[in-house]
């Protein structure tokens, strides 16, 4: 609602408490359509939480995650559009989905990489080239305006302390009484097979007394 608020060609009208949007005027970028009725748009992370999840975002602190899902210091971030094209792009990047209003493409991209640069989130291979292709074969003279700061990286990753690791040592001898609950625990312990005069050899271990135990 606060998206479609900002995003309305004329003022919208609202519920009687003031929150749910009931009109509007809406312009889709990606169709080049407008919209009166809100239920037929959805507002579209241009870069899909799950394409920044997997291009850096998955390394962020809670904070920064919430900054970048509701972005609203960025008109470029979250954008009302028609839902059917919302659905179609899902979680898309260039190299798989581009708006089909070809006068809005070099915008489209142009958000894309911005959005991208301001937040620190890496391109893969296709998604660059394609994005490199765009640009060099229909859109040479674009430009990217400005984005305001984002909420704070995370740290650098610090080198952890060095350790030192104590020298073996030859563990005690074990006593004679030593008794043993069950095979598990012999395995466990590392003395399996129990033979005659080890520890706990005299029990259940070795039924058979053929001297060899947990066979």
């Amino acid at each position: 609602d606060v998206v479609l608020i900002r995003d309305s060609l004329t003022p919208v009208q609202r519920d009687p408490v003031g929150c749910q949007v009931l009109a509007g005027d809406w312009y889709s970028v990606y169709d080049g359509l407008t919209w009166t009725d809100p239920t037929e748009l959805q507002v579209d992370h241009v870069v899909a939480l799950s394409e920044a999840w997997e291009s850096g975002a998955s390394q962020w602190p809670i904070g920064r995650l919430v900054a970048f899902g509701n972005d609203l210091s960025d008109v470029r971030s979250l954008r009302a559009v028609t839902s059917a094209l919302n659905q179609q792009k899902s979680a898309a990047d260039p190299s798989n989905w581009i708006p089909p209003y070809e006068p809005f493409v070099c915008q489209y991209v142009a958000d894309w990489v911005s959005i991208k640069a301001r937040w620190g989130l890496s391109m893969d291979e296709s998604e660059f080239g394609r994005i490199r292709n765009l640009l060099t074969d229909r859109c040479p003279d674009k430009t990217i305006a400005p984005w305001p700061e984002t909420a704070s990286a995370p740290p650098p990753a610090t080198t952890p302390p060095a350790t030192t690791t104590a020298p073996a040592t030859t563990p005690p001898a074990e006593p004679n009484n030593v008794f043993y609950k069950n095979c598990d625990a012999v395995r466990a312990a590392g003395a399996a097979p129990i033979r005659e005069g080890d520890p706990g050899w005299q029990t259940k271990f070795d039924r058979d007394r053929d001297g060899v135990g947990c066979e």
